[in-house]
């Protein structure tokens, strides 16, 4: 691969619940302040447009430490395919 070249990362991950039950935790905003980001930060979602082409914006405090990440959500098919890029974001 060329340095030119875009490099291209996929993770996949098989959750031990209902399907449904997985996809309502990433689709809602009341779900995702529950359980997203690391055990020991409290997370705020700022803003939740699950649709594909929008954004999920939230915040992240933990250990003196406030920080911003996003989705963009690419595909959504109910209740078999998420597909989003997650990122640091500015406030």
């Amino acid at each position: 691969m060329s340095n030119n070249t875009p490099a291209n990362f996929k993770m996949e991950y098989r959750f031990k619940a209902p399907r449904d039950l997985v996809f309502k935790a990433f689709s809602t905003a009341e779900a995702l302040n529950e359980w997203w980001g690391p055990v020991e930060t409290r997370n705020s979602v700022i803003s939740l447009d699950f649709r594909p082409g929008g954004i999920f914006h939230f915040r992240m405090e933990g250990a003196g430490q406030v920080s911003y990440g996003r989705f963009l959500f690419r595909d959504i098919q109910p209740p078999h395919l998420l597909e989003f890029t997650n990122a640091f974001a500015d406030e």
